[in-house]
């Protein structure tokens, strides 16, 4: 409410200003305030001529000094432009004055340029920096943004594709983003049964400190990026053929870092935002901490050495022999369910057969008769049968002819 309170001031104060200005240009204004009544009173065509004129300006006015304010903000001069996430510097003849971001949910420290969670927390970057998207930085040319050359893996996704790459980036820069995904391709990484491997990696850095990243570090990526690449080295050198199998489809099955083998690589690679055995942890080293890590892809090259050539070659026979020992249990189901369906099919038919003899033999009697022999020559020639059970025996009929 405050706010809207104060630009309906400015506005109409603006108005004023610009009417009287108006007033004094055309000569009906004289130094005097108590004309304006008067004026007003006896030409009220020539009042709301000015009050019009006068909003028109007031508009424009504001206008320009947007796109004005907007245009330097862009070119660093008196302001700087500010996007959610991303963090600059304010240097003075070399010397950094201030660090100025705009983090959801977080707090940057302007002089030491340290960055807390702070849930709700929304950093104070003034009227313009709400309004335009631009920071206060100082009078220039005495206070300018701080540049500087960074080189680094873009993963994204290319115009009219649906897979991401890979895309190399060496740029000269004027912030640096709190939180960013950075690709990492690792080739020639050996596994514990000497196979070659090729590794692609997503980091997500999460920055701790700007002035330890910037400033205290020589490239801060590079650097961690190096820390990464040792641990990934360490993970993959004590893993075999067979685990390395598993994280492949893993990969391929959940297209994201959540269970098994996986889930261990996080865990591992993770550890270098902790101290521990001596050394520093990422964040009080080089600036960010990993937020997250991702493995993209494993490619798996040829095997070094003949204990490796042989472990991969165990490895293959025995999923082949796997392979073959699963279809043909598949196939022997499948010809034990036919055979018992055909079985009972027909131990059905039998049956229904011994049904209708049976019947037809209450039918004949004891001595039998001619109709019912009739009956029975009739039912064996449509069956296509030679024995008929009478009583308890068994009597051939042979050529037996309706």
């Amino acid at each position: 409410m405050k706010a809207n309170w104060t630009k309906w001031m400015v506005g109409i104060i603006t108005i004023i200003v610009i009417a009287i200005v108006v007033l004094t240009l055309t000569h009906h204004f004289r130094p005097s305030i108590k004309m304006i009544p008067e004026i007003i009173l006896n030409n009220w065509g020539y009042a709301i001529t000015i009050v019009v004129v006068s909003i028109i300006l007031s508009v424009s006015f504001w206008w320009f000094l947007g796109t004005l304010i907007s245009f330097l903000g862009e070119k660093g001069i008196f302001f700087s432009t500010i996007k959610d996430g991303q963090i600059k510097v304010v240097r003075r003849g070399g010397i950094v004055v201030r660090f100025i971001g705009k983090i959801k949910n977080h707090e940057l420290n302007e002089i030491t340029g340290e960055i807390n969670e702070s849930v709700g927390f929304e950093q104070p970057i003034g009227y313009w920096g709400k309004k335009l998207g631009v920071c206060w930085i100082g009078v220039y040319p005495w206070n300018t943004i701080y540049h500087y050359k960074f080189k680094w893996n873009k993963w994204s996704r290319l115009p009219g594709k649906t897979e991401y790459e890979i895309i190399p980036r060496d740029e000269i820069v004027d912030s640096v983003y709190f939180r960013a995904p950075y690709a990492l391709i690792l080739k020639d990484l050996e596994s514990s049964d000497r196979l070659s491997l090729t590794v692609e990696v997503l980091f997500t850095f999460k920055m701790k400190n700007v002035r330890t990243a910037l400033f205290l570090t020589n490239d801060w990526l590079a650097n961690a990026s190096a820390e990464g690449t040792a641990a990934i080295r360490d993970f993959f050198g004590a893993r075999e053929y067979n685990g390395l199998v598993t994280m492949q489809n893993e990969i391929k099955s959940k297209g994201e870092i959540v269970a098994g083998e996986v889930s261990e690589f996080v865990t591992a690679i993770k550890t270098l935002n902790d101290d521990g055995f001596g050394n520093d942890s990422l964040p009080k080293k080089f600036g960010p901490l990993i937020d997250d890590v991702s493995l993209l892809s494993i490619e798996i090259g040829e095997p070094k050495g003949e204990l490796a050539k042989a472990t991969h070659e165990k490895y293959v026979a025995e999923r082949k022999a796997e392979k073959t020992l699963t279809d043909a249990t598949a196939e022997a189901g499948r010809i034990i369910k036919e055979a018992t369906a055909e079985a009972e099919k027909i131990k059905l038919v039998g049956k229904e057969t011994a049904d209708a003899i049976a019947l037809t033999h209450t039918a004949l009697g004891v001595d039998g008769n001619q109709i019912g022999l009739i009956k029975l020559s009739e039912a064996i020639g449509k069956a296509n049968t030679q024995t008929v059970v009478l009583g308890n025996t068994a009597s051939p009929i042979v050529g037996l002819k309706t």
